[in-house]
């Protein structure tokens, strides 16, 4: 069914107009889940927090030059960076 196959302004044509329109939300967010992940890591800096013996990570965010997924990972300096990371990321990235 498409928006199209009913009066314009109806409530059908509006509902399925939502409903595409959804659909497209939720594949273009399944598009930008999917992609290549990469994760930085510094052993020694770190952000302002009263829990510096704790990893953190940033928000993901896209790299400028190749469009991948990224985040920041702060690793305490007496932690391993993929001990940080299996506490920052306990389902994997």
């Amino acid at each position: 069914m498409r928006p199209g196959d009913f009066p314009i302004g109806s409530p059908e044509s509006r509902a399925i107009a939502r409903l595409i329109a959804q659909q497209q939300e939720y594949e273009r967010k399944q598009a930008w889940l999917a992609r290549e992940k990469k994760i930085v890591a510094f052993p020694i800096l770190g952000p302002p927090s009263s829990e510096s013996n704790k990893p953190c990570r940033s928000q993901w965010f896209e790299s400028r030059g190749s469009n991948k997924l990224c985040c920041i990972l702060w690793v305490p300096p007496d932690m391993s960076v993929e001990e940080a990371a299996r506490i920052v990321f306990p389902d994997g990235v």
